[in-house]
């Protein structure tokens, strides 16, 4: 007979066999292709290799690097952002006669926290953004119960445990104006209970790991 001079991987590829449906407990239920063995019964390294030498993809046709890694909206963080900067300068108007024409604007920095950003107010956590584009918002505890549920929030789960006073919102919505009215809604109670917490004082930087000791 004629030696099929074709890959193998091509080979394997092109019978119907290939086609049986996976294993669910993980192993392969194809039918053992005609690819060459080594002397052991295992098919060779040239085999399992393409022309190019690079390692064939797994059973499952995925590979780590091709899953969907979440990435989160500029757009949105940025209305979280003005929001959040609106409603702090709201309340401390209103509770602290804050004027911003003659006084600085308030500090706000933001911290790389769950997969996300997460942005301060006196040293305290106001509001966040995860890398999943869900809301965070930290609000009174005496509110918690009322405001579960409220638009779709529900109580933020970290590490398997749910953290009392923060809640997941559902913001990335079609229409902006009912995005931008739902975060508003969200930043006044955010803005809220921030200023009723103490302002910590600025830690001081820590010293690198890596610094020559004099």
């Amino acid at each position: 007979g004629t030696t099929d001079k074709r890959h193998p991987e091509m080979a394997e590829a092109a019978s119907p066999a290939s086609l049986a449906p996976p294993d669910p407990a993980g192993g392969d239920q194809r039918r053992p292709s005609t690819v060459p063995t080594g002397s052991g019964g295992r098919r060779s390294s040239s085999a399992r290799r393409g022309s190019s030498g690079r390692q064939r993809p797994s059973s499952s046709g995925r590979s780590p690097a091709s899953k969907k890694e979440a990435v989160m909206d500029p757009v949105l963080l940025d209305a979280v952002r003005k929001h959040a900067t609106f409603a702090i300068i709201a309340q401390l108007k209103a509770k602290r006669g804050y004027n911003p024409k003659t006084m600085p604007p308030p500090k706000m920095p933001e911290l790389k926290m769950f997969g996300g950003v997460c942005i301060l107010r006196g040293g305290n956590t106001m509001c966040g953004l995860t890398g999943d584009n869900l809301l965070i918002v930290r609000v009174r505890k005496d509110k918690f119960d009322a405001l579960n549920g409220v638009q779709g929030s529900e109580p933020m789960v970290h590490d398997g445990r749910a953290l009392r006073g923060l809640l997941f919102v559902h913001v990335q919505l079609t229409d902006p104006k009912l995005r931008d009215k739902r975060i508003q809604f969200w930043m006044e109670h955010c803005a809220e209970y921030n200023l009723m917490l103490p302002e910590k004082v600025d830690a001081k930087p820590k010293k690198s790991k890596g610094a020559a000791k004099k």
